[in-house]
Formats: structure tokens, sequence, C-alpha cells
């Protein structure tokens, strides 16, 4: 058994640097996203597209699609 404790999840590092955020500085407002389903409902034609612009390499490419494929 290891004395080392598990690992927080990501969220817990986005709140703690929300925290310091609010209390190091004047704060006047705060935005909360929901893009749990942003994928879902774009294109994926067109975000390929979008990217084959900005990205050169076919390999980077052919693997976002298998990402978007298998819903990853």
């Amino acid at each position: 058994m290891s004395d080392v404790p598990p690992t927080l999840p990501v969220t817990h590092d986005a709140m703690d640097a929300l925290c310091v955020g609010i209390h190091s500085r004047k704060v006047s407002w705060i935005l909360d996203a929901d893009i749990r389903s942003f994928f879902d409902e774009i294109s994926q034609e067109w975000l390929i597209r979008f990217l084959e612009h900005r990205i050169g390499d076919r390999r980077i490419i052919r693997l976002i699609q298998k990402w978007l494929r298998a819903g990853v």
C-alpha cells in the first residue's frame, strides 16, 4: 500500500485556480460555460475542414477523425 494520496481530479485544480484568482485581485464577474455537448452539435465535416487549414500533418487529422467517430 502506498502512502501517496490519490491525485485530485482536474476539476479541483480548476477550483483551486479560481479561488486564488478571486482572492488575489478584484473580480467583477465570473463566467461558467458548459461545453459538454458542443462537439455533438458542431458539424464534424466543418470542423475537419477548419482543422485542415490549421494542421498540416494529415496523420493528426486522421487521428482526430477517429476520435470523433469513437465519441472521445
